[in-house]
């Protein structure tokens, strides 16, 4: 992915904002469960955080394409965040759905990032295209 830029708070790691919610779900269980451990003097609880991660490739249209049409790498990652006592509590979300879909683009140096097709097209605002960016480049 050659000139596109990268905003490192799309990389592929737990610290992407798109993590936020998880992490504070699961800053919550692990709060809640040892408050309750205290307060029912028990001495052992455990919390499990499963991730499912979902990718798949498409097409999606692109106007600078030479067929009009290119090929993304689509995510969906899902979590659940639950704590086991003598009762059980969970919660359940998206990190990345379906309904907010995010491209996984590798740069040059191996690194992913989760981007909007716009982004992975080059595309830096609603008013520039790619092509408009490499033109402003070469001058």
């Amino acid at each position: 992915m050659e000139n596109i830029q990268f905003d490192e708070n799309a990389k592929v790691n737990l610290y992407n904002p798109l993590f936020d919610v998880m992490r504070n779900e699961l800053n919550i269980a692990i709060q809640q469960t040892v408050a309750e451990m205290v307060e029912k003097d028990m001495s052992a609880a455990a919390i499990g955080l499963k991730i499912d991660v979902t990718t798949g490739r498409h097409m999606i249209a692109e106007r600078g394409a030479p067929t009009g049409m290119r090929e993304a790498m689509s995510i969906m990652i899902g979590y659940k965040v639950g704590s086991t006592l003598q009762t059980k509590s969970e919660t359940k979300g998206d990190v990345v759905s379906k309904t907010s879909p995010k491209e996984l683009v590798l740069d040059d140096l191996g690194n992913l990032y989760m981007v909007s097709h716009e982004e992975a097209s080059g595309q830096l605002s609603m008013f520039n295209s790619w092509d408009e960016y490499r033109q402003a480049m070469m001058q």
